[in-house]
């Protein structure tokens, strides 16, 4: 089966080079590998030029046009059904591509499917760490209400189905993915490969590194759209960060009673195993809500923010085993 393979470039040639390598690679053979030079230095420009492999199909950007934009020209270029995304600083374990698709062909309802990464920088000696991104669409999706659940870098999706929903928002700066994942989850079912096929690389000049405020900032706009799409309700994104807040910064009373009402819809949402048009088998999430409910009653009270009563006699409902530990009831 042929597939397609989609990357964004503007990485140096260090880096981009072994994640080129690592692709071309790959066990599974049938493949057009797309690359988009998105704003690439010469060096980077010359080595992509050079490629002699005719899997490669080459798009070039002589100013950057953003990930979003270079996936989406990429998505338009390919007509497999499989797509598989990689990352210009990432190197891809020699049967990544062999796995996934099997993974596919054995579960033919999942969209999307990732993988966990060994996380890495490329010192000498270092230790590398393996993320634990859950496998089943109902923990992904409830991960998806508080942060990313598919590693971007990993994923392989259905062609037709992300065409059909829109492609990549290019109004996005950053958190593109998220902003897919979380359009996909209420209406098609995703997954994640436990084993890491993936090691990706950490280092300084990483734009999720660089800018995490805008990010953060995009990820609150799409978990508001998201949240509101699964409970019909859309809390505030100050609880998101209870830590961050300050005196003047901090819940309202209305804000209070929204969050605790979204917090019960919630738990009633994936108790019953229907997660938006997605039936899966009901999934608890009492323990994760009553510490995200926890974090923010701690630091309301250290900035004596007025919390409504509600709030503990939700955490009792929700998960009393977690508040007894705490002290809280």
């Amino acid at each position: 089966m042929k597939v397609g393979v989609v990357m964004p470039c503007k990485t140096p040639l260090v880096y981009a080079r072994p994640a080129v390598e690592s692709i071309l690679a790959q066990t599974h053979r049938d493949m057009v590998f797309v690359i988009i030079a998105d704003g690439c230095e010469a060096e980077v420009n010359g080595y992509l030029d050079g490629l002699k492999d005719p899997r490669v199909r080459l798009i070039k950007h002589s100013t950057p046009q953003g990930v979003a934009r270079s996936l989406n020209a990429g998505l338009r270029l390919l007509d497999t059904e499989i797509v598989f995304r990689m990352d210009a600083d990432d190197i891809a374990a020699p049967d990544r591509v062999a796995k996934q698709l099997e993974h596919m062909r054995r579960h033919p309802d999942l969209v999307a499917v990732g993988t966990n990464v060994r996380s890495f920088t490329g010192q000498p000696g270092e230790k590398t760490r393996v993320s634990h991104h859950p496998p089943e669409h109902a923990e992904i999706a409830y991960r998806l209400i508080w942060s990313n659940a598919l590693a971007h870098p990993t994923v392989a999706f259905r062609r037709e189905v992300v065409m059909a929903e829109g492609g990549y928002d290019e109004s996005t700066v950053y958190a593109e993915d998220y902003a897919l994942w979380s359009l996909l989850a209420p209406r098609w079912r995703l997954g994640n490969v436990i084993e890491p096929l993936l090691l990706y690389r950490t280092h300084g000049t990483q734009e999720s590194i660089r800018y995490s405020a805008e990010r953060r900032a995009i990820h609150a706009r799409y978990a508001g759209r998201y949240r509101e799409a699964l409970t019909g309700i859309k809390p505030s994104p100050l609880f998101d960060h209870p830590a961050d807040w300050t005196q003047g910064d901090s819940p309202s009373l209305a804000e209070w009673e929204q969050w605790l009402a979204f917090m019960e819809r919630l738990a009633q949402v994936f108790l019953s195993g229907r997660i938006g048009r997605v039936e899966a088998a009901p999934f608890n999430p009492k323990k994760p809500m009553a510490r995200r409910l926890w974090r923010a009653m701690k630091a309301a009270r250290r900035l004596g923010t007025q919390c409504p009563s509600e709030a503990g006699k939700l955490l009792k409902q929700l998960a009393p085993f977690y508040a007894l530990s705490k002290g809280v009831v």
